[in-house]
């Protein structure tokens, strides 16, 4: 009895492997315009950084030859002594948005949550 219920179980994880598998519909973080605009979010942290170290401080002007995707544009959202923070969004990713800081580059929803 014991070994019919157990081949029973085995039989049954076989053959449910070839069940049809009913995919999540794809996040729009997973599309190409998201990881194009994460991706040049990405370059301008390290530029950010880089010119920190060349210079001693941050200055927005390391960015002015960053090459943009089509849709995507960036905003200095706040600057201080030591710290920066650039907001990049694209119009194909309406509710993302990429925080770049000097700790490093963090997507951020731009949808409240729903009660």
């Amino acid at each position: 009895m014991k070994r019919n219920l157990l081949l029973l179980i085995v039989l049954s994880l076989s053959l449910s492997s070839c069940l049809p598998r009913f995919r999540e519909p794809t996040s729009v973080l997973d599309s190409d315009a998201a990881r194009a605009t994460e991706q040049v979010a990405t370059i301008a942290y390290h530029r950010m950084e880089i010119g920190k170290l060349q210079s001693g401080e941050y200055n927005t002007n390391v960015l002015a030859d960053l090459e943009l995707p089509q849709g995507v544009q960036w905003t200095l959202v706040a600057f201080g002594e030591g710290t920066y923070s650039l907001r990049f969004s694209s119009q194909d990713v309406s509710d993302y948005a990429w925080l770049v800081m000097p700790e490093g580059v963090h997507v951020e929803s731009l949808v409240s949550p729903s009660n």
